[in-house]
């Protein structure tokens, strides 16, 4: 399933993936470190430079085309992180679980309707996730037997995790408490010291790459405490009921009469309190993005296998409505192509090189991701009202329109032949239909040229 995903679908998850991920990793011929590294901004440029080694494998192979390349990148992704969830949520449940968990925690992993899509993303969220997902499970072995080198194995893996996606480094206090609740104070001095050098290492590394000591993380928290509160911001429920809501409702709405709640979340207390600490911390925040909770998603599985489980022996009416829900979810997300009309243009694009121009009319181009292609036409753009008024545009220039701007542009139908239309994808039509407003960037693109041109489609 991770592997059908990350061929079939190469869509972009959010503006920001594209802008500080995918367009500095693919094509991998036009990629340089030193330009990456200069133009990492508020994020670390770790997280790219090992995206676009990636890239560089598949161009050394003989991939050229950069759709290609990011199909390699998404294939690399998602097996890396399914092999490491997978590997980490079962070991969750051989510490006392028993088999029954450990099969049903490797179908959540596996299957859960937003798996394979998110976890085979090249975002720092998704990247992060395993490491989170580690990090928790040493801390739970460390919390069962009480191993010093599983407490210093979950501090670095926290480390990496934090590395790419700064706010993982939040469930530290998670860590912290699991080691006053073990109460092993003789430990002290290894988390001390474990925690010092995990906290040196990515201060280091970003001296050695940008010249200053932790230079991308003060930078973010510079940033964000300027401008996060102007951009979305949610009321505090919010990511709580976000998880309510993805668990589809009402599978796991019960009174769970006869589960034994010590005995079945005892061993696995750390991740519990992993995902209460990265949702309590991030619903504190005023600026919410759904994807900002990826990272803890793997945790999130492992805490609800318990209940899954009680499910599955006891209300199995409710087991199968889940299944076949999430069966129908997990299709229409993992196959639907985020931003299919813009990267449909930009590839139908690439194979026309005559095209030298393109107007996009109004916000029409908020996104174009000329990534996807080796050679992409000169981007400008023109309101409905100048379309208008403008002189006439050669052969070579194309105009590029949202399907609801047309209205705007009554002399697109005397002055240009339509040439070809660019879908959104199903999932994306069924966000237009509930919210059109908002979602007026994601409509049909029509590409027209001016009559008189005689290009075939």
């Amino acid at each position: 399933m991770y592997v059908a995903t990350a061929y079939v679908n190469i869509g972009v998850v959010a503006m920001d993936d594209y802008d500080w991920g995918v367009a500095h990793v693919v094509p991998a011929q036009n990629q340089d470190n030193a330009d990456i590294i200069a133009h990492a901004g508020i994020r670390s440029p770790v997280s790219t430079l090992v995206l676009v080694s990636v890239s560089r494998i598949a161009e050394r192979a003989g991939f050229k085309d950069p759709v290609s390349q990011y199909r390699f990148v998404l294939l690399v992704t998602g097996i890396f992180a399914y092999c490491m969830l997978t590997f980490f949520a079962r070991r969750h449940f051989r510490l006392r679980g028993g088999l029954d968990k450990e099969r049903i925690v490797l179908l959540l992993i596996g299957f859960f309707w937003l798996a394979p899509y998110f976890f085979s993303r090249p975002m720092i969220e998704a990247l992060a996730a395993p490491f989170v997902t580690a990090s928790a499970c040493f801390a739970c072995e460390y919390w069962v037997n009480g191993e010093r080198r599983a407490l210093v194995l979950s501090v670095f893996a926290l480390m990496i995790a934090a590395t790419f996606r700064f706010q993982a480094g939040v469930c530290f206090l998670a860590i912290v408490a699991t080691f006053v609740l073990r109460r092993q104070w003789k430990d002290a001095w290894v988390l001390a010291v474990a925690s010092a050098v995990a906290f040196l290492i990515p201060g280091l590394l970003d001296l050695a790459l940008r010249g200053r000591f932790y230079a991308s993380l003060t930078s973010y928290i510079a940033y964000n405490v300027a401008h996060s509160s102007s951009y979305g911001v949610t009321p505090f429920y919010s990511f709580a009921t976000l998880f309510l809501a993805i668990s589809i409702p009402p599978a796991f709405w019960l009174r769970y009469r006869e589960l034994r709640w010590r005995e079945e979340f005892r061993p696995i207390l750390p991740t519990v309190l992993f995902f209460a600490v990265f949702l309590v911390a991030h619903s504190a925040v005023p600026h919410k993005e759904d994807r900002f909770m990826v990272p803890i998603l793997p945790s999130f599985l492992i805490c609800l296998t318990p209940l899954a489980n009680y499910v599955v022996t006891h209300h199995r009416l409710r087991a199968g409505y889940f299944v076949v829900v999430n069966a129908f979810l997990l299709v229409i997300t993992s196959f639907t192509v985020e931003q299919r009309n813009t990267i449909g243009l930009v590839r139908y694009l690439a194979k026309r090189p005559e095209i030298t121009r393109i107007v996009g009319v109004d916000g029409t181009l908020v996104l174009y991701p000329t990534a996807y292609a080796l050679h992409s036409p000169a981007e400008s753009t023109m309101s409905a009202a100048e379309l208008v008024t403008s002189p006439p545009m050669d052969c070579n220039t194309v105009v590029a329109i949202r399907s609801g701007l047309k209205a705007q542009a009554p002399n697109l139908a005397a002055g240009f032949h339509k040439l070809a239309q660019f879908q959104p994808g199903l999932l994306e039509q069924l966000v237009i239909w509930i919210n059109p407003g908002p979602n007026a960037r994601r409509t049909t693109i029509e590409l027209y040229e001016p009559k008189g041109c005689g290009r075939t489609r």
